[in-house]
């Protein structure tokens, strides 16, 4: 039982590693009999497991492979040129805000708002599966999002107003169409 205790604490299964099993397990029964079980069982969890984070590229892999189950085959390309990038940017280390943000304008020098816009937003999303997951705590992601702009769809003028009139006096005009 112990043995376990200690795999869940992600410590290899040492002597020492046994004593600091023994000790939460303590703590646990300590608690229950108290009535201050934490049933989140973050109270139990060493610094070493609050503040882990995994790298970035981990990250979009791993979400990049849930994804690529039910995605086609052009989508996946998008998750890949993404992951790339973040290869590129920023090895496998975990993002910050300020990491994400520098992100943004390196590859904002690269590509379109519109398509910035997308990527950020497959990272976002990748974020918010890692929270769900436990891979990471927070999502560096959201407020990088809100910052880029995508100029409105204008939509097409094909004639100018002084042309519109020129068109529509040959109309009147013409004798099979001034009806």
């Amino acid at each position: 039982m112990v043995s376990g205790i200690s795999s869940s604490l992600e410590l290899d299964d040492t002597k020492a590693h046994r004593a600091i099993a023994d000790l939460k397990a303590k703590q646990i029964e300590r608690d229950i009999a108290n009535d201050l079980f934490d049933s989140t069982l973050e109270k139990y969890r060493a610094a070493y497991q609050k503040g882990s984070q995994k790298g970035s590229v981990t990250i979009f892999l791993k979400y990049r492979k849930q994804k690529a189950k039910s995605l086609r085959a052009r989508s996946i390309q998008k998750y890949d040129y993404t992951l790339n990038q973040l290869r590129e940017f920023c090895a496998d280390v975990p993002m910050s805000a300020e990491k994400a943000e520098a992100f943004k304008e390196w590859l904002s020098r690269q590509m379109e708002p519109i398509t910035l816009k997308q990527r950020i937003s497959l990272l976002k999303s990748a974020w918010e599966w890692a929270i769900a997951n436990k891979l990471a705590t927070e999502n560096p992601w959201a407020e990088v999002l809100k910052q880029v702009k995508v100029a409105p769809k204008q939509r097409p003028k094909p004639f100018t107003k002084d042309e519109r009139q020129r068109i529509i006096a040959t109309f009147r005009q013409n004798r099979y169409y001034a009806y």
